[in-house]
């Protein structure tokens, strides 16, 4: 279900927006606490778009500790679907990705 708004609304499956016609610019920025195994480019933040094809932007974890980390993609002409998320690989047994505070906004 997408919602008349162009600011994401958390329901019972996750988020549900209408994805603007117009050229924007969609964020995702997350505080976080990244343990020393988790920095390395194996470990992202991302934002795909579809038009007839999968294009993604990400920014991977810089270092390690208490950290914001942002994404930002110019969302194409055309686009049908969005994804946003957080690729998590390669970490040790005990180790904790831990989200203080999450935000995805469009600008134009």
């Amino acid at each position: 279900k997408q919602s008349s708004s162009h600011f994401p609304n958390l329901g019972k499956k996750g988020f549900s927006f209408a994805i603007p016609q117009k050229e924007c610019t969609v964020h995702l920025v997350v505080k976080a606490f990244v343990p020393l195994s988790m920095a390395s480019g194996a470990n992202f933040l991302f934002i795909r778009d579809y038009n007839g094809k999968w294009q993604r932007s990400r920014a991977k974890f810089p270092a390690a500790g208490p950290l914001v980390l942002k994404v930002s993609k110019r969302i194409r002409p055309n686009c049908t679907r969005l994804r946003f998320g957080i690729q998590l690989a390669g970490n040790s047994p005990g180790d904790s990705f831990i989200i203080r505070d999450m935000k995805f906004f469009i600008t134009r």
